[in-house]
């Protein structure tokens, strides 16, 4: 489980330099243990930002700053060191010229790095706790620029599959020159990860799966963990994947790899995957958190989400109270996607964007519903415009609806929800759509 320190603190200019004393300070005790990372925002003013980061099963998590206060604000946070190397990143907007234009960055916490500070000014981070001389944002985007022409691509062909792979070749060579050895460890990632969707049954995947260490945790890693998995799940021999026959670190990895396999909205309580479950009820990834772990993979009782889902109340931008029954009701689909989502969760805002961009069922509908709170209003409402959303509902803010998200773990944003007219529950937790199978997820429950 995570656990996080917050500490805020109201200060000037020579405020600033007690927080940056403190920080030192607690440096230097976590050097010694080497166990934890210190991040902290430094705001000007109010401001909201979340990093994505990952957690010890490779999932993403938001770590959120809030400022309240039109204060110069500092806002400290200590998260469990969990992995020798790893990725944060965030997404956001910034007005330029009048407009908003989309950006993201990445940051990379090596071992060597205990305290990461940012400025927070004009709704943007900059990192200004050591001069980080890795250029990842550069990594990321000539890897990512060639991860989407594969999923634009559809089903390869085998000249595609060449094609795409002589590009792969080229841009990993290219990438290699120059780069330091930790820029090496996260090339070879996003390489793997993208070697993987042209050829998945590679050998240099299982033999990257089998001798990896300590893998670096960023999304490229835990895209290779589930289609990995996913590529394999009916092949492997469960009765020799044990310590014996593989190393500890491949077989700890792999549970991870099956956990987030059978957590899988479509894979849960799947007895096709049986096999696959009663070994990893005896991994020592399920002793250390079984209750988690059973949760997790255990289907839903969609009856009782739905009871819970069609007690939840919302305003639109006129103060009009609407349940998800009410605006079904109102609507003439045959399927609703319900996207809970809030105006300052920057992917939310990409996902929803993303999904303007795609070639929906026609008998399908988008309830956008704003877990922003009521201060908020004003900006929900902007941001709904913004987006061109015509059905934005705003969340009420009361006990009854607060209960019913912790009931239906409703926490972690986006989360996504598909039903048909008639409130049968169809996919409880969507997968989002900047992930490449959404689309065809989400036809494969939809009959035109």
């Amino acid at each position: 489980m995570l656990f996080l320190i917050f500490i805020s603190f109201s200060c000037n200019k020579k405020g600033n330099k007690e927080v940056e004393g403190l920080l030192s300070n607690n440096l230097k005790a976590t050097n010694e243990i080497n166990d934890s990372i210190i991040i902290s925002v430094n705001f000007k003013s109010e401001g909201k930002i979340a990093f994505n980061i990952k957690d010890k099963y490779h999932q993403y998590y938001f770590l959120g700053f809030i400022n309240n206060s039109q204060k110069d604000t500092t806002i400290v946070k200590k998260i469990p060191r969990i992995f020798k190397n790893q990725l944060i990143d965030y997404f956001g907007f910034e007005n330029k010229n009048g407009k908003p234009e989309f950006f993201e960055n990445y940051f990379l916490i090596d071992s060597t790095k205990n305290e990461i500070l940012f400025n927070y000014s004009n709704e943007k981070a900059t990192l200004i706790s050591h001069k980080d001389k890795n250029d990842i944002n550069s990594i990321h985007s000539i890897y990512n620029k060639l991860d989407v022409k594969i999923k634009n691509s559809g089903k390869l062909n085998e000249d595609q599959k060449k094609k795409l792979y002589s590009e792969l070749e080229m841009l990993y060579t290219s990438s290699l020159e120059k780069a330091s050895k930790i820029e090496k460890e996260l090339i070879k990632t996003y390489y793997i990860s993208i070697l993987q969707k042209i050829y998945p049954q590679d050998k240099r995947i299982d033999d990257f799966m089998k001798n990896i260490k300590s893998p670096m945790a960023c999304n490229p890693f835990s895209s290779i963990l589930f289609n990995y998995t996913d590529d394999r799940i009916e092949m492997f021999n469960f009765s020799k994947l044990n310590e014996t026959n593989y190393t500890k670190e491949y077989i700890d990895i792999l549970s991870i790899g099956i956990f987030n396999f059978l957590r899988f909205e479509g894979n849960k309580g799947n007895e096709k995957y049986k096999l696959a479950k009663d070994w990893l009820i005896k991994t020592d990834l399920y002793s250390n958190d079984s209750i988690y772990i059973k949760n997790e993979i255990t289907p839903k009782d969609s009856l009782i989400l739905k009871q819970k889902l069609e007690k939840l109340t919302f305003i639109d931008v006129k103060d009009n109270p609407y349940g998800i029954r009410q605006v079904v009701k109102n609507k003439t689909s045959k399927y609703y996607l319900i996207d809970f989502w809030t105006t300052w969760c920057s992917p939310c805002i990409q996902n929803i964007k993303s999904i303007h961009k795609m070639d929906l069922p026609k008998n399908l509908s988008i309830i956008y519903i704003s877990m922003d709170k009521g201060k908020d209003k004003g900006k929900w409402s902007a941001k709904s415009e913004e987006l061109n959303l015509n059905n934005s509902f705003l969340f009420v803010e009361n006990e009854s609806n607060k209960n019913i998200i912790n009931e239906i773990e409703l926490n972690q944003l986006p989360r996504y929800i598909l039903i048909d007219k008639d409130f049968n529950m169809l996919n409880t937790n969507m997968i989002t759509p900047q992930e490449g199978d959404f689309l065809k997820e989400l036809k494969s429950y939809i009959k035109e």
